[in-house]
């Protein structure tokens, strides 16, 4: 969404030229050089990067896979 509106305003200053020069917000394109060249640190190009919702879904999953008190581990949102 940010990386739209970055594209959007640009297009305003400069004008439509084909592709224009590559924008993206920082997060994007840190995933992008990861993704073509992650395997030289260990990391595959498939690799995923987890939302709030998607890393207490699997921390929750490895308290009960690991058979931990759950009240004894506490879980919040913006603690991971």
């Amino acid at each position: 969404m940010a990386a739209n509106e970055m594209r959007a305003r640009l297009a305003r200053l400069i004008g439509n030229r084909g592709s224009g020069p590559l924008l993206s917000t920082y997060h994007a394109f840190c995933a992008r050089i990861l993704r073509a060249d992650g395997t030289h640190v260990g990391i595959p190009p498939t690799f995923v990067i987890y939302d709030t919702a998607d890393q207490l879904k699997a921390a929750r999953l490895a308290i009960d896979e690991l058979d931990y008190d759950k009240d004894s581990v506490p879980l919040q949102t913006g603690c991971m």
